[in-house]
């Protein structure tokens, strides 16, 4: 997974993949997890990183290294359904926004 911000609602269902023992990856914005830029984020990232699955953080360069550089989303499933789009990985942006995804 390619995200911007995730909340619990996501990281849940992640845990419990894990659980399961699904290989679970997740690449993330590093000022809005590492720098609290989003306080559910970094709340959410670490009860991930709890249950073993992989996180790394993805930094800008040069001046856009104070900025969140990550907008683009997306899901591998299973190495057989790839999604791209615009939605967090957020309840809210979920159910309460209009979202551009592309399914494969």
């Amino acid at each position: 997974m390619l995200v911007f911000t995730i909340d619990e609602f996501y990281i849940k269902e992640l845990v419990e993949a894990r659980n399961r023992n699904v290989q679970v990856r997740v690449i993330a914005d590093y000022n809005i997890t590492k720098r609290g830029g989003c306080k559910q984020t970094h709340s959410a990232m670490k009860k991930l990183l709890g249950s073993g699955a992989s996180v790394r953080l993805h930094k800008g360069r040069g001046r856009l290294t104070i900025h969140s550089t990550q907008h683009q989303k997306s899901w591998l499933f299973d190495e057989a359904l790839y999604v791209l789009g615009s939605q967090n990985c957020t309840f809210s942006s979920e159910t309460e926004c209009a979202e551009a995804m592309i399914f494969t």
